[in-house]
């Protein structure tokens, strides 16, 4: 099971990258797809060099059909190109566990994580009884997106706005 005390919210992440505290590996999980989004483009401004973006930025998805699973270890194994770091996103990373090549690959990533990667794990619904998830959420820092209360939703949507120099008022 996932230590709870020990998992990040929302906005303990953003503090965390506001305050430049990146770690190695970040598993993010639950059904809020805009705020992971969000964060991950936080992550992106936060951990990369203005203009590296488009050679250490690298996001793939489990289920796409053009999924190269070779291309990801190469991703997920490469040195940063003229940057100090690269960051790799695999979204649905349950899909994974069908493929054991790739499982290794990551839980080698896992339990030994290069200085220069930043590795980020996506996944809607976990099922932390499996041993592959335990692993994950015991050697990354964990980060539950849960569905947001509507008072939540509502301070989300200020934030939003904001950032566009617009108010919405209570």
């Amino acid at each position: 099971m996932i230590n709870e005390a020990a998992t990040l919210n929302y906005h303990s992440l953003m503090k965390d990258l506001d305050e430049g505290r990146l770690k190695p590996t970040y598993f993010f999980y639950g059904p809020e797809d805009v705020l992971i989004e969000r964060a991950l483009r936080r992550l992106k401004e936060v951990a990369l060099e203005a203009g590296s973006e488009d050679f250490n930025w690298n996001v793939f998805r489990s289920d796409a059909d053009d999924m190269d699973w070779s291309v990801f270890g190469d991703a997920l194994t490469s040195l940063p190109l003229l940057a100090s770091r690269r960051v790799v996103v695999l979204k649905g990373v349950g899909r994974v566990l069908r493929n054991k090549g790739v499982t290794k690959l990551i839980e080698s990533a896992l339990r030994q994580p290069p200085q220069d990667l930043i590795f980020v794990m996506i996944e809607e619904n976990p099922d932390f009884k499996k041993s592959f998830y335990k692993m994950v959420a015991e050697t990354s820092t964990s980060v539950a997106f849960p569905f947001s209360t509507p008072q939540q939703l509502q301070e989300h949507l200020r934030n939003f706005a904001a950032e566009f120099g617009k108010e919405i008022p209570d």
